[in-house]
């Protein structure tokens, strides 16, 4: 039997692949969010230059009703998206706020460049999710597969194990796990109210101090994506989603085979550095049995962007 240090370091060497899916994944949606600015910007500026021929929208004309026109185009724009969104299976909770739209009789500007938003960030989001879900369930298989790997090469006896179905998967997967209650992809559409809540407030800011609309754009992009303030902008909290739940779900997968093949006990290795936290410091190479196992107290994650991972524990009488 190899030392308790060859399985740190190999599981440690596993925990690479992780992360560098948490950054590869993170670095993409970023430049989502990116292109979901200047989509922003376009819808609004279009809709905004039609209100306010003299580059500003009041809020007192924010509240003006839209001419027919207007009201015809937004409606079939509503409506080729409920249809598009009912195709592609997206939730009718997500899109119940614009069959309210549609059905209204009446709307005023500031309704209409709401629903604009809602629109996209729907399709934002949307999309997102199921990509993260693809990336989660890769996550979940890769690390089973590999946890096989490294017991039998540490062994030096080849291990049959069975690779979970999708349909396994996706019951993982969409089990709520954190403490608020929420799978990953509740989390995902409560950000996207709370980010659509937030860019009607810059709207109507805008509207009550009569700003342009590049001002207007500029203070709604800040809310999606800024370097400058990154802890609050929704573009951080997608990150944070990536790296806890890939996090999570690397080590499920990893208990999962270990608790089956009777594997008792597991060795907690923290990221020792300048980042390290308190938390994570103190737990580091502590050793707990799988019986007693409770994610978030005696076992990684035990915070959002964790880095812990643990490894297989054997007794010298193994």
């Amino acid at each position: 039997m190899k030392s308790n240090d060859y399985w740190r370091k190999r599981f440690l060497y596993n925990q690479i692949f992780n992360a560098k899916r948490m950054d590869r994944v993170s670095e993409e949606y970023a430049e989502l969010f990116k292109e979901l600015i200047k989509q922003l910007d376009k819808e609004i500026t279009y809709w905004y230059l039609q209100f306010a021929k003299d580059g500003e929208l009041t809020s007192l004309k924010s509240k003006k009703m839209l001419n027919q026109t207007q009201l015809k185009q937004i409606k079939t724009d509503v409506y080729d998206f409920i249809n598009k969104a009912k195709e592609n299976g997206i939730n009718g909770n997500y899109t119940k706020e614009l069959d309210y739209i549609y059905n209204r009789v009446r709307l005023n500007r500031l309704e209409l460049l709401r629903s604009v938003i809602d629109m996209e960030l729907i399709d934002f989001y949307s999309n997102i999710d199921n990509s993260l879900k693809n990336e989660l369930e890769q996550t979940y298989t890769e690390a089973q597969g590999r946890t096989a790997y490294e017991i039998s090469k540490g062994n030096g006896k080849l291990i049959e194990w069975s690779l979970p179905t999708k349909e396994m998967i996706d019951v993982i997967l969409l089990n709520p796990w954190a403490s608020d209650g929420r799978n990953f992809s509740d989390t995902l559409w409560h950000n996207k109210a709370k980010l659509l809540n937030a860019l009607e407030t810059e709207l109507r800011k805008g509207f009550v101090m009569g700003k342009s609309v590049q001002q207007i754009t500029n203070a709604m992009s800040d809310k999606i994506y800024s370097p400058k303030q990154k802890t609050a902008t929704a573009e951080y909290q997608i990150r944070r989603i990536v790296h806890t739940e890939i996090g999570h779900f690397a080590e499920e997968a990893k208990t999962k085979v270990l608790q089956d093949l009777d594997v008792k006990k597991y060795e907690i290795d923290a990221t020792l550095d300048s980042h390290t936290c308190s938390v994570c410091g103190s737990k580091d190479k502590e050793v707990y049995s799988y019986d007693d196992r409770i994610e978030g107290v005696n076992a990684p994650v035990f915070h959002p962007f964790c880095r812990c991972t643990t490894a297989p524990y054997f007794p010298d009488d193994f």
